[in-house]
């Protein structure tokens, strides 16, 4: 969970700031299928997914406020020039895929990110940090690639023109399947959200400017007579403001067999929500304040709802996890 927990930090933080309007992609490039960035996410050995949408976050003014405090525009900024001038804020999509390790292979990262991109200054940025570069290529559609290694870690890096990016951390399988699902070459193949479990989640936590996907959470909770049941565990949040009052629509989505048995599944679900709600973090998210919790089930999946103040649950946030996203910007 600790691991989890700074990757879904590491994702906000990349949130922080409004980018403005940038140039379309230059007419040379070939279109990649980058929308949504979720398409090139492959299924197998993939155990956890994070979604969301930068723009559409930061077209809320409180909702940006809360989350500078979250992260601080020092760090951003340093992060940004680290990278090439590569400013999240301006990014239409982001996604994190992370994998355990299977047959052959390592766990490995996958970061994803749709929007203008200054490619030039990104590529030599990524070339300048790594202390061994194994291939470096371009081709004519305007896809560049970089192999790597860092921290005795294989890296890989694309660059789809302008118009998006990949970088794979010991993950070479996901990235060369992101890199064939954008120029799409894999006909029979299908992506994570759209094969078994993951679909049936993904539909019904519907859209949302925040999504996490976990997959077989038995693994990553506890192993008892509830979550060994779940096959897909998800959830969404959906920010709103009135009157410059910042809301957080929370859903959490369970995916498994639960037919026959719905009304037993919602009071566990609903059990396991409010002593989490009167746990010491609830207390610091602004949980015990907010509305109940409404779960309801049917043969497949167990939704829960709630909606919570969202500054002073992004608030909390900050103060359960001030440490880690320093420690992700000291040495971007």
């Amino acid at each position: 969970m600790r691991r989890l927990r700074a990757s879904v930090v590491a994702l906000l933080a990349t949130l922080a700031g409004c980018g403005g309007v940038r140039p379309a992609p230059v007419a040379a490039e070939r279109a990649f299928h980058l929308d949504p960035l979720t398409d090139l996410v492959a299924s197998p050995h993939l155990a956890w997914l994070v979604q969301a949408k930068p723009r559409s976050l930061y077209a809320l003014p409180a909702l940006a406020a809360a989350l500078e405090e979250l992260v601080g525009s020092a760090r951003l900024a340093s992060f940004t020039r680290a990278h090439g001038g590569l400013d999240p804020r301006g990014l239409q999509e982001i996604v994190y895929a992370r994998y355990e390790a299977g047959l052959g292979h390592a766990p490995g990262e996958l970061w994803l990110g749709r929007g203008y991109i200054p490619t030039s200054a990104v590529e030599t940025a990524e070339l300048n940090a790594f202390p061994y570069v194994r291939q470096h290529a371009r081709d004519a559609s305007g896809l560049i690639r970089i192999e790597a290694r860092a921290d005795n870690a294989p890296v890989d890096v694309l660059l789809f023109g302008h118009q998006g990016l990949a970088h794979g951390t010991a993950a070479a399988v996901p990235a060369k399947a992101a890199r064939a699902f954008a120029e799409e070459r894999l006909k029979k193949v299908r992506p994570a959200l759209s094969t078994g479990p993951l679909t049936e989640l993904e539909r019904a936590l519907g859209p949302a400017e925040v999504r996490v996907f976990g997959v077989r959470p038995d693994r990553a909770f506890a192993r008892d007579g509830l979550f060994e049941h779940f096959e897909a565990l998800g959830l969404a949040v959906l920010p709103s403001e009135s009157s410059g009052t910042l809301v957080l629509t929370l859903r959490v989505v369970g995916v498994g067999p639960f037919a026959e048995r719905e009304k037993v599944v919602e009071a566990e679900v609903n059990r396991r929500l409010k002593r989490i709600d009167g746990s010491r973090v609830g207390a610091l998210l602004g949980l015990t304040q907010a509305p109940p919790w409404v779960v309801r089930a049917d043969a497949r999946t167990v939704v829960a709802e709630r909606i919570v103040q969202g500054a002073t649950f992004l608030h909390g946030l900050h103060l359960a996890t001030g440490a880690d996203t320093t420690e992700l910007f000291a040495n971007p």
